[in-house]
């Protein structure tokens, strides 16, 4: 009864309105061709943001579509308004009381005197992939966080759509005068990613297994990030539900860091056998060593007795990669980092930044026997991003190669041509030898290892557990950061994917299954 009275109400003002407006301009006998009575009012419709496109072309952002109308306060649209608009017409009729053109929402089929109908892209859906690598926008348009924020100057650069009419004094347009409109929706500017939406919908699948942690696929050959998840997630239509959330779902994992633990075994294996250190090296596992006065244990706690490097990575035995790291030292382990571009901060593109990685520094590892100890199976100072993991684990699956990962790929132009963006190339920071080495070792986890709950229905995998602790408690639990990164297929390897699962279980129970998920997946959706 209240929404009938108030669009009751709004008509009536309306008509009066729009009445005493002609009985205005026929009294003083106006006309649109006496220049000086008149002038033009510009109303705005739609303010354009550029598109975000993944490497296919296909759009990220603006999927859906919404209808508006630029409208005239006369009675076509007032009854146009009541016939289509159902609830939403009272809102309408008052947005029009004024007298003065307005944008109201509409329908498809929206028509009436000297209305125009608009499709507009709505920004953001409720199922947005790849909400953390974009981001979101704030009520004005500006990009906030992410791409929307790092490539904001480029998204912002559209003239917004308008709709100029011919007024007369009050600001009241002319009937029987036809206004103009400037601008397009049909925007084409924007920033290519360097995802792929199915392989990103892969990821995403995947990730709610972790609970809370990320996923990354990247392309080892070149880099290329083909997926990034976090998880928990959240909705750029409703950020602010998720601004108190405990459980911090705008936090974008795969670019934090963290404790890495064992998944460093594979960077120590190829900087020993690059170094010249036979992979037949072997070494007697008691369960424990002592450094000191520091004793360090293997999760193996009786031992794993003789080993070699094939076994010790299998097994990821502590004191095994303790004694590799004493035989090259510190300074070797710590300069293949470097070559990775460890300890730096991470660009990702234009303004795009994963955290800044942390390494122990020189004079510790080479002085402090207990810190080389603790950076021999990734403990200790080492903080590392999944994003680092990823350039680890690309640099043994492509022969030995350093790779620059890459979010965007470039520009798509108002024209609709592209501008590419290139990284460096690969250099060399491995021999092939010992690149190839450790793959195999790696493929070993997952066949008879530490990671056999990552070995794939098809293809086969190389990989590396890891539960690394974090250095504190929630509650009385000690916290665990699990991380499974191997790359699949086993041969000619076209993807690394790295899986994080904060304060998980262990690597082979919290991370290796979602990575086994991930890979048959790619091989379900033929582009293993």
């Amino acid at each position: 009864m209240k929404i009938r009275t108030i669009s009751i109400f709004c008509v009536i003002t309306l008509f009066f309105s729009v009445a005493s407006w002609r009985i205005y301009d026929i009294a003083l006998n106006s006309d649109v061709t006496v220049a000086g009575k008149y002038t033009t009012s510009k109303l705005t419709v739609w303010e354009p943001r550029g598109n975000i496109y993944d490497r296919n072309g296909n759009k990220l952002v603006g999927t859906q579509i919404r209808y508006v109308a630029a409208v005239s306060p006369n009675l076509s649209t007032i009854n146009e308004i009541n016939k289509k608009l159902g609830n939403a017409a009272p809102s309408a009729l008052e947005m029009l009381s004024g007298g003065k053109p307005t944008v109201i929402d509409a329908t498809a089929d929206f028509s009436c005197d000297e209305s125009i109908l608009f499709r507009v892209p709505v920004r953001y859906s409720a199922d947005q992939i790849a909400a953390h690598l974009i981001g979101y926008a704030d009520l004005s348009g500006h990009g906030v966080t992410g791409v929307e924020l790092a490539y904001d100057d480029l998204l912002t650069a559209d003239e917004p759509v308008t709709v100029t009419y011919t007024v007369d004094a009050t600001g009241r347009p002319l009937s029987g005068v036809k206004p103009s409109v400037s601008g397009t929706t049909d925007i084409k500017t924007g920033v290519i990613l360097t995802i792929d939406s199915a392989i990103q919908k892969i990821a995403e699948r995947a990730a709610p297994d972790l609970g809370t942690g990320a996923v990354i696929i990247m392309d080892p050959s070149n880099g290329d990030i083909l997926a990034m998840a976090s998880v928990p997630d959240y909705s750029p239509l409703d950020v602010a539900a998720s601004l108190n959330n405990s459980s911090a779902p705008l936090v974008n994992r795969a670019l934090a860091s963290y404790n890495v633990g064992s998944v460093f075994k594979i960077l120590v294996a190829a900087s020993a056998l690059d170094g010249g250190v036979s992979a037949g090296f072997e070494n007697a596992c008691t369960g424990s060593v002592k450094i000191g006065e520091n004793l360090f244990g293997c999760h193996e706690y009786g031992g794993h007795g003789m080993v070699d490097m094939k076994k010790a990575l299998c097994g990821s035995c502590n004191p095994y990669f303790i004694s590799l790291a004493e035989r090259i030292g510190g300074e070797k382990i710590l300069s293949l980092c470097e070559n990775l571009g460890f300890g730096e901060k991470r660009s990702l593109a234009n303004n795009l930044f994963a955290a800044k990685s942390t390494l122990p520094k020189k004079e510790t590892v080479t002085a402090q026997p207990a810190a080389l100890a603790n950076f021999a199976f990734g403990q200790g100072e080492l903080l590392l991003t999944p994003v680092d993991v990823a350039v680890m684990t690309a640099m043994i699956a492509n022969g030995g190669y350093a790779v620059t990962p890459k979010a965007v790929g470039g520009v798509m132009l108002a024209d609709g041509g592209v501008k590419e963006y290139y990284t460096d190339k690969p250099r060399r920071v491995i021999s092939e030898t010992a690149a190839k080495s450790v793959a195999e070792m790696m493929c070993a986890v997952v066949s008879e290892g530490t990671g056999g709950a990552a070995m794939p229905n098809v293809g086969g995998a190389g990989g590396k557990t890891a539960t690394a602790e974090a250095g504190y408690k929630v509650g009385d639990q000690k916290v665990n950061q699990c991380w499974f990164s191997g790359f699949y297929p086993a041969e000619n390897p076209k993807y690394v994917i790295t899986v994080l699962g904060e304060n998980g279980e262990s690597g082979a129970k919290t991370a290796a299954p979602v990575f086994k998920r991930v890979c048959d997946a790619i091989y379900e959706a033929g582009i293993a």
